[in-house]
């Protein structure tokens, strides 16, 4: 199963995830958020290429190294439909 890490990079793939495998939490966790906020109507993900970009810093012979990493993803959260009054 994916991973949620703290700043929310693998959300998209852990719901994707729970929508397929695991409908009847996916449902469960849609409805708490309603909860929430009560104007969603549903989540949805939808499978597109997302680049990630991050500083990279490591140590090597007693010296740091600063390196771009780039992660490619597959997905990223749909907007949620949510009704405006």
């Amino acid at each position: 199963m994916p991973r949620v890490e703290f700043d929310a990079s693998g959300l998209a793939p852990t719901l994707d995830y729970l929508r397929s495998e695991a409908p009847g939490k996916f449902q469960s966790l849609q409805e708490m958020l309603q909860q929430i906020v009560p104007g969603v109507r549903e989540v949805g993900v939808r499978r597109a290429k997302v680049s990630v970009n991050r500083q990279r810093l490591i140590e090597v012979g007693g010296k740091s190294i600063l390196y771009s990493a780039t992660r490619n993803s597959k997905f990223k959260i749909q907007n949620s439909k949510i009704d405006h009054d």
